[in-house]
């Protein structure tokens, strides 16, 4: 029910957003898998890790990506030169940040065996 919620909510704010959630939900997907069937604990950081960084990284992106173009641009003034590429203007996915943090505690949750991995 709160997938299918989302999607809809998602879908209905900006259509590419719903691929940015359902790519969250199988990178997840995926990774709390591959925990849950390894043994070998640095196979099982090493999916965790996937999981974090790129949930993190895509976070990151979005968050941040505006105010690090327009910092390049204003230290590059200050510094006498004209930087001729213009900011993305990368617009902020609504609720991305619970999203992220969401779907990490399921796959940390899996890592320390709270919760066994979702098969469905």
């Amino acid at each position: 029910m709160l997938l299918l919620a989302s999607i809809y909510f998602y879908s209905s704010n900006n259509g590419w957003q719903l691929f940015l959630l359902l790519g969250f939900t199988q990178v997840d997907f995926l990774c709390g898998l591959r925990i849950g069937a390894s043994v070998s604990p640095s196979v099982r950081k090493w999916w965790l890790a996937l999981s974090v960084g790129s949930n993190l990284a895509v976070l990151g992106f979005f968050k941040y990506s505006n105010c690090v173009t327009e910092s390049l641009q204003d230290l590059a003034r200050f510094a006498g030169q004209d930087l001729r590429w213009q900011p993305w203007h990368v617009a902020l996915p609504v609720g991305i940040s619970f999203d992220t943090f969401q779907t990490m505690s399921d796959t940390i949750d899996v890592y320390r065996g709270h919760i066994p991995a979702e098969r469905s």
